[in-house]
């Protein structure tokens, strides 16, 4: 900030009030150099930093500067950008060269949101800039000069001319129509500004004939369309909320359908946008009326590999759709197969970075930390020769992982989260286990359980007598992983035929042919087919600490009892509710067999555990709802998002 030697003894004091509160550099010219100058001084002063000059009577709105800086490298040679205003001559929209005023009803920051979200994010070229809100690259100034000193010392038409050097030298002047500034512009040079005018304009056609020419670039159909765009919109009746893209890799699965009822759920505070990658082909979609719809599907030329796990052309393509949508809030909620590099784009763009963890993918791409035998291996290697089996890519994708390549993924990973802001995972358990890999996380992390909605739940029935054959209910993606191997040996081993087991979902192929298969369901209809097969218990045998399990929320919906291996959500929310048995990880089929016949055979406890069951129907299960879940992601949300 430079005093061009004020004569208002107010000046000083408010500058180095200034200074102390924000940092600014203050410095005090000795006598007046005039604007021209003092500008130039100040470019100097900033070293091999970018500039943007910003009128005095100018107000900003959020993340001007950001999209300004995006756009100015988004070509080679690029040498000034200027903003959108209200009152800037050619510059202001939607009437140019006159004063706009806001729409009835919205604040500054809405009005601007509602202009830049209905924009079409182009690079407009033209061929002259405007100094109220004026980006300057520094690798243009160091090659052509500052501002001329001579030819304009007071103001106006010195970054004309500048724009007009960069124009005959074959640089750019751009136009970013996703930054919006308010100008009042009656307060830059007050009554001198007439004169300065005709001063500035007389010179500028006498250096550059074909400057008057140029201008009608203003008055074109690419700024007719910006500007009917802008008009149309203004026009709406709209509610004019922030963008928020939220990030998947599957199609499938828990963490999907809990997406999509975030998405639903929060769709009154923000407009939410999905971005999917497979690796080779990336999809945008926006969510209209609860359903998501494609709106951008791009082929990447070369796929995304799980070593590098980057990808040059996902960055400038994802850059690109951040910009232009104009993004306010990046949610991944999963990064597999798309580049590691994409919370560090968002963040250069001051876009704030929430990163779900669902499972262990950022501790090791086995996903589940299970080892060459399928067990639970906390995150740290064993000795063994074999290899562990990789998640979600390709068989031989990656190679040495066990005692060697983890260690660089945890690396990769490590840079990744730094970039993020905060951290959420669904239970305290996967807290702990990612804080133990990744310690710095600890104060950026936020536990928040998934929400579910039933439209009835079923209350649990204790047992009168001992069943003949005891049913038991295994809903879900029963994988390897899930306990499959174990499940299959109980069936083999029930030569009593004391079991009667019923698969909802899907079953690995090592189930085939065994028990009972009622094929797959919905969310909607699992509670009905639970209580239609009427279990006496459930069962969740998973060789890895899941983070929350939705098929325990959903059997104790149902009014079903559940025993499950005490590992991760599944160990903390049955000993949290007393709703269930709990059994060691590394169980055998036999002890699991009688764990089972112990617990319906045991009424009283049975009872207890029924009791638990129905209380909590009465309570978590009627509070932790898709809204409930969603308020807490808004309030983290709000403390992240400044609009």
């Amino acid at each position: 900030m430079i005093d061009d030697c004020s004569t208002d003894g107010k000046i000083p004091i408010l500058l180095k009030e200034f200074k102390d509160k924000h940092g600014f550099i203050h410095v005090t010219n000795n006598y007046n150099l005039g604007y021209t100058k003092t500008v130039n001084k100040a470019i100097k002063l900033s070293g091999e930093n970018d500039v943007v000059l910003l009128n005095s009577d100018t107000v900003t709105t959020h993340r001007w500067l950001d999209s300004l800086k995006y756009l100015a490298y988004s070509r080679s040679q690029v040498s000034t950008v200027t903003a959108l205003s209200d009152n800037s001559g050619a510059f202001s929209v939607p009437d140019v060269g006159k004063f706009n005023e806001i729409k009835a009803g919205l604040t500054q920051e809405e009005h601007a949101r509602l202009i830049t979200q209905n924009t079409f994010g182009n690079s407009i070229s033209v061929p002259t800039g405007n100094g109220f809100c004026f980006y300057i690259r520094r690798d243009f100034l160091n090659i052509f000069g500052l501002f001329d000193e001579e030819k304009y010392p007071i103001g106006y038409g010195e970054e004309n001319d500048l724009c007009m050097r960069a124009f005959r030298a074959g640089w750019l002047n751009l136009i970013c129509d996703k930054s919006f500034v308010y100008h009042k512009r009656s307060q830059s040079f007050k009554d001198e500004k007439i004169k300065l005018m005709e001063a500035g304009a007389k010179q500028l056609r006498f250096d550059y004939p074909e400057y008057k020419k140029l201008t009608s670039r203003f008055h074109d159909v690419e700024f007719n369309l910006l500007r009917s765009n802008i008009r149309a919109a203004l026009e709406e009746d709209r509610t004019i909320l922030p963008r928020a893209l939220f990030v998947i890799s599957t199609t499938t699965g828990g963490t999907l359908q809990t997406n999509q009822d975030l998405m639903r759920a929060i769709s009154d505070k923000y407009s939410c946008y999905l971005l999917r990658c497979d690796k080779s082909n990336i999809y945008l979609s926006r969510m209209i009326d609860g359903e998501l719809e494609i709106i951008e599907e791009m082929k990447i030329s070369i796929p995304i590999n799980a070593l590098e796990h980057r990808s040059e052309e996902y960055d400038i393509v994802v850059a690109e759709m951040l910009y232009k949508y104009r993004i306010e809030l990046l949610h991944i909620r999963h990064i597999a197969w798309h580049s590691l590099n994409l919370p560090s784009i968002s963040k250069s763009m001051n876009i704030p970075v929430i990163y779900s963890m669902h499972d262990f993918y950022s501790i090791c791409p086995t996903v589940t930390l299970s080892n060459e035998s399928g067990e639970y291996c906390t995150g740290a290697c064993n000795n063994k020769n074999k290899d562990c089996k990789v998640a979600l890519w390709e068989d031989g994708d990656i190679i040495n992982l066990k005692n060697n390549y983890v260690y660089r993924w945890r690396e990769q990973f490590s840079d990744f989260l730094s970039y993020c802001d905060a951290v959420i995972t669904t239970d305290n358990s996967a807290k702990e286990q990612i804080c133990n890999i990744f310690p710095q996380l600890e104060n950026k992390f936020a536990v928040i359980p998934h929400g579910q909605d039933f439209s009835s739940m079923h209350p649990g029935e204790v047992l009168d007598t001992h069943p003949k054959k005891i049913k038991i209910i295994v809903p879900g993606n029963i994988s390897l992983a899930k306990g499959a191997l174990l499940i299959k040996k109980m069936i083999e081993e029930d030569t009593q035929n004391e079991f009667e087991f019923h698969f909802l979902g899907k079953v690995a192929s090592e189930l085939s042919g065994l028990g009972v298969y009622h094929g797959p369901y919905t969310r909607d209809d699992v509670i009905d087919k639970i209580k239609e097969i009427k279990p006496h218990i459930g069962i969740v045998l998973s060789l890895w600490p899941e983070t929350f399990c939705h098929t325990l929320t959903e059997m104790w919906a149902a009014g079903v009892p559940v025993l499950g291996v005490d590992l991760g959500a599944v160990g903390n929310r049955i000993k949290e509710t007393g709703a269930g048995w709990l059994v060691s990880s590394d169980i055998n089929s036999y002890d699991c067999k009688e764990s089972i016949i112990n617990a319906v055979s045991d009424k009283k406890l049975y009872k207890e555990k029924i009791d638990n069951l129905n209380i909590w129907q009465k309570s978590v299960g009627l509070t932790n709802t898709t809204d409930w879940m969603s308020e807490q992601y808004i309030l983290l949300y709000e403390s992240l998002h400044v609009s």
